[in-house]
């Protein structure tokens, strides 16, 4: 395991062998390391005000993906299914660790079970320690830095940096989990 800058991460990557990367395209059997479960639905947290994860939020809701602009203060429910959460207001540094700590319990409240999708590091810290996950096992990389994990309890967790990816890195992210859980559906319908 190797922690530190993304910089410095990078070129640890570069220097392994190819066998020792994460798969590219989730096409692996590493399926079989997750519990078959139904997820209803994915769950994306935006805790970035990036002008390229708004280009990603915008190809979601362009597929259908339900879209919240969600502001400091609001509690209210989040809809069922596949769903994008964004937040409305500027994002100031000296309010930012504030937003991560609610968008974490709305998350906490809200979540039913659905696959994440946590976009910025501090973002994904407080919502992972809000659920109590302590563990993730890397699974998949659909792009270089977005990192496909599952949870002991089966749950699928994207993790990147907020101005991060292609403009299409959340839908590929999505596409790729509906495809690790058909191909361990199958998996598991053959075993």
């Amino acid at each position: 395991a190797a922690a530190g800058a993304s910089g410095l991460c990078a070129s640890l990557a570069r220097a392994l062998p190819p066998s020792s990367h994460l798969p590219q395209d989730g096409s692996s059997n590493i399926c079989r390391d997750f519990p078959n479960v139904d997820p209803p639905g994915a769950l994306f947290i935006v805790g970035t005000a990036s002008k390229q994860a708004q280009k990603q939020v915008r190809v979601l809701k362009n597929h259908g993906i339900q879209k919240v602009s969600w502001s400091l203060g609001n509690t209210d429910d989040l809809p069922e299914g596949n769903c994008v959460i964004t937040v409305k207001d500027p994002i100031r540094p000296e309010k930012s660790s504030q937003i991560d700590e609610a968008l974490a319990e709305l998350v906490a409240n809200n979540h039913r079970g659905r696959d994440l999708f946590l976009t910025g590091g501090q973002t994904a810290r407080s919502v992972l320690d809000a659920l109590g996950v302590t563990e993730l096992h890397p699974i998949a990389q659909p792009e270089i830095g977005t990192v496909i994990s599952c949870t002991a309890d089966g749950r699928l967790i994207v993790t990147r940096p907020g101005s991060f990816g292609t403009t299409d890195n959340l839908l590929n992210s999505l596409r790729t989990i509906q495809q690790l859980r058909a191909l361990s559906s199958s998996i598991e319908r053959t075993s």
